[in-house]
């Protein structure tokens, strides 16, 4: 490809985590604008890729799997020829890592983007210097990378997320079996990917699931299918007689997507599921902890913040140093319920 003519082909390699990759729709729909006329594919992992069906801001979605210990180094080589039979002019390396670098490194693709560092920059044919800022959202690293290449992106537009409506049907229909009333229909999720610092109590969660029946509402529980059992916990918490939907484990990421934009609102703490629910404009409440809100938290206009008053949050820490992480278990149930009203997930001033 010449310098300076456009691609005819982009590759974007999206983050590997459910947040990040809410988070970085805004450097994506950047991207799509900036080349408008190219065929736009990301490279996904396999099990977040439904993540982007039915997208605007892609053309071809390439789910791909890569094995742990040596066995990974033949996958990666096989999804490499996967991709260089695909001839892209441009691979878009979103994630900071070695291994999100490699493959399009493999593939050989003529021009590869991505920020740089010391470990990894040798794989890119052009490094991009972009300093972290810890006193800005992340999505504004994301953002840079787009911008590096000439995209006009609007920082201050958060991200948006449409459903994809055949797993909204799907949704509907999960619901109207399961349901077992008609009051508002509030998400909550059980775990959270990054470690058990960053979850809110099943004691806390399950106090919220009976509140909510009390003022009329319904929970419905989401998580993967590692998380039985942290439901479970949740559910015992709550009570016999709360109502609750449990849709844990039984949900692509598309299909997520599609349970969350069919309800009235969402609280739980710094999670993927969080920045979805506020990239599709419901009431979104997050708790926060271990991790700092000023970096990860929810965009969107119908957001809020609840962040521990502990003195040791937030500590950026997978576990609690001190054994229990009293930041998360010290936001009451009480102050959740409050902030949803304020954000109007039960009608009223904000819905």
């Amino acid at each position: 490809m010449a310098p300076n003519r456009d691609p005819d082909r982009v590759l974007v390699r999206v983050p590997n985590w459910l947040g990040d990759m809410v988070i970085s729709l805004g450097a994506l729909g950047a991207l799509r604008e900036r080349f408008g006329e190219a065929h736009l594919a990301v490279l996904a992992k396999a099990p977040l890729a439904s993540f982007y069906e039915g997208s605007a801001y892609c053309n071809e979605v390439i789910p791909y799997a890569v094995r742990r210990g040596p066995r990974g180094m033949l996958d990666r080589k096989r999804v490499a020829g996967e991709l260089a039979a695909k001839r892209f002019d441009l691979a878009v390396v979103l994630p900071n890592s070695f291994d999100a670098a490699l493959t399009p490194c493999l593939a050989r693709i003529p021009r590869r983007v991505g920020r740089a560092s010391a470990k990894r920059s040798m794989l890119l044919t052009e490094a991009v210097e972009i300093p972290k800022d810890k006193k800005r959202h992340e999505r504004f690293q994301y953002l840079a990378l787009a911008v590096a290449l000439g995209a006009g992106a609007d920082a201050e537009a958060p991200p948006k997320l449409v459903p994809y409506p055949p797993a909204v049907q799907h949704m509907r229909a999960l619901l109207g079996r399961e349901r077992t009333g008609a009051g508002p229909l509030v998400a909550l999720p059980v775990s959270a990917a990054y470690g058990p610092a960053k979850r809110w109590p099943a004691a806390n969660a399950g106090a919220l699931v009976r509140l909510l029946a009390e003022r009329g509402a319904e929970a419905v529980l989401v998580g993967t299918k590692k998380e039985a059992r942290a439901a479970e916990a949740v559910l015992r918490q709550a009570g016999a007689n709360a109502r609750a939907v449990n849709a844990v484990g039984r949900t692509s990421v598309a299909e997520l997507v599609a349970l969350l934009s069919l309800c009235a609102g969402f609280a739980a703490h710094d999670s993927g599921a969080m920045h979805v629910a506020a990239a599709l404009g419901i009431p979104t409440v997050g708790l926060f902890g271990s991790t700092d809100p000023v970096r990860t938290g929810p965009l969107g206009p119908r957001t809020s913040v609840i962040q521990s008053s502990e003195d040791c949050a937030p500590c950026r820490r997978r576990t609690c140093r001190l054994g229990e992480a009293k930041c998360l278990a010290g936001i009451a149930p009480e102050a959740v319920l409050a902030r949803l009203a304020e954000l109007g997930a039960f009608g009223g001033p904000g819905a």
